[in-house]
């Protein structure tokens, strides 16, 4: 379709162009209104479960308390989470991240945290927060030697 083609069939017939803008706001305003209402359930049926109850339930499961806290911290302030995160949520679906904004988070927590990924360790599929913080957790802290990640 040429240039002059658009201009004619927008100036003729615009209807049909203000129909697919209306009908692209509507899907727009349903998807928007959607998803805050299942937010909103999500934060009713998770009232009372806090950061404090993630960090017990992850150190419990042998995961570094400040790690844990950190992660939940970070999803909830980067990514504008505005109900409690469970340790079995699901990064993509139930967080709505990203599997490009996972890969920007990991040298960015793993660098707070005070640690480093693993050389020759291969990461498996994070799925849940809980596998986030176990990775964390388990990448050797910066200080350590040589010999000691060998014992490892």
């Amino acid at each position: 379709m040429s240039l002059d083609q658009a201009i004619y069939w927008i100036t003729n017939d615009g209807w049909a162009v203000g129909v697919l803008i209306l009908f692209l706001a509507v899907s727009c305003l349903v998807v928007y209104f959607t998803a805050r209402g299942h937010h909103r359930e999500l934060a009713e049926a998770r009232a009372g479960y806090n950061v404090d109850c993630f960090v017990r339930e992850l150190t419990a499961k042998g995961c570094d308390a400040y790690v844990a806290r950190l992660v939940y911290r970070y999803i909830e302030d980067m990514h504008r989470i505005d109900f409690p995160i469970l340790p079995s949520d699901d990064i993509c679906v139930t967080l709505g991240l990203t599997e490009d904004a996972l890969l920007r988070a990991l040298p960015a927590l793993l660098s707070v945290s005070g640690r480093v990924p693993r050389l020759g360790r291969m990461m498996r599929q994070l799925i849940t927060v809980q596998d986030l913080v176990e990775f964390i957790s388990k990448a050797p802290l910066e200080q350590q030697e040589a010999w000691q990640l060998q014992a490892v």
